[in-house]
């Protein structure tokens, strides 16, 4: 119909507008970032939409994720900081976070937000799941972004789609990160199913590889994956820690749960306990909307 042609032009429209202010703030925050001398390696949607999409507004998102070496993250700061970002307040800790936001609102009011990770995840069982080191012998180019872009090359871009949306957001069902999960995987030679396969069984995750897998086939009837997809089930089970993210109506405290037994010393679980129960001053006083009032010091 006419009015939902319509509809979707203006919608189409906006978006493509949107995402020319965001491919210019990419474009200098890459620039400022090779300045200082750091080389990110771009990560989720961001790199999927300069990739695997037709056009990157096609692909929706509300940040940037990239990762950088530990020891970068305060090069990183800095060079934000000189284009105007900001840090979101946030608990402290190094067990509890292994990422940071940095914010800016530009001169049209679009809001742009960069996740700096130095881990992919916060999750113990799944934060060296795929190093920096990992990601960047094998990262390529994002020539339609910048010459200086660089995304997670495809089978770790696939398997990062595939633990993604359990280790961070209890397997909710967003379709766009199933399309996401059926481009990665339409794109993958024969050559590249079988080290995707290794790679899952390696890194202890077949069972949710599995499980994204077969969803993405369900919606869109992704090719070549049944033999990749049995390969993982048959080497899947209570082996697994992982699969435990899989179980229906996990919460925080489940998280919590693994995120202790995956800790290897009693001294990391006590630290870890102390940076969820006591978070720092300036947390509680903004999360609680607290600041400035005259109890506030209480």
């Amino acid at each position: 119909p006419v009015d939902v042609r319509e509809a979707l032009t203006r919608t189409a429209r906006a978006d493509a507008a949107r995402e020319l202010l965001r491919w210019q703030e990419m474009v200098d925050v890459l620039r400022a970032l090779d300045a200082a001398g750091i080389r990110p390696i771009l990560l989720k949607g961001a790199a999927l939409a300069y990739s695997v999409y037709p056009n990157a507004s096609a692909r929706p998102r509300a940040d940037t994720d990239l990762i950088v070496r530990r020891d970068e993250t305060a090069g990183v700061r800095g060079a934000l900081e000189a284009l105007g970002y900001a840090a979101q307040t946030a608990c402290d800790g190094d067990l509890l976070f292994h990422q940071f936001q940095m914010v800016k609102v530009d001169r049209f009011g679009l809001h742009h937000a960069f996740d700096v990770h130095w881990k992919i995840s916060t999750q113990t069982l799944f934060a060296d799941a795929l190093t920096y080191t990992e990601l960047e012998a094998e990262s390529v180019p994002l020539a339609a972004l910048d010459p200086l872009a660089r995304g997670a090359g495809t089978v770790h871009a696939l398997l990062l789609a595939c633990i993604h949306r359990v280790m961070h957001h209890g397997d909710a069902d967003w379709l766009i990160w199933s399309y996401d999960i059926h481009l990665l995987a339409s794109s993958l030679s024969d050559a590249d199913r079988e080290l995707f396969a290794s790679l899952a069984i390696a890194k202890g995750v077949a069972a949710i590889a599995a499980h994204e897998l077969a969803r993405a086939r369900s919606r869109f009837d992704t090719p070549g994956l049944d033999r990749i997809t049995e390969t993982l089930s048959q080497s899947s089970g209570e082996s697994e820690p992982s699969a435990a993210y899989l179980t229906p109506h996990r919460r925080w405290h489940h998280d919590l749960a693994s995120n202790m037994r995956g800790l290897p010393r009693w001294s990391d679980r006590i630290r870890l306990l102390r940076e969820v129960m006591l978070p720092n001053r300036r947390y509680v006083l903004d999360a609680y909307g607290v600041a400035g009032r005259r109890w506030s010091r209480a």
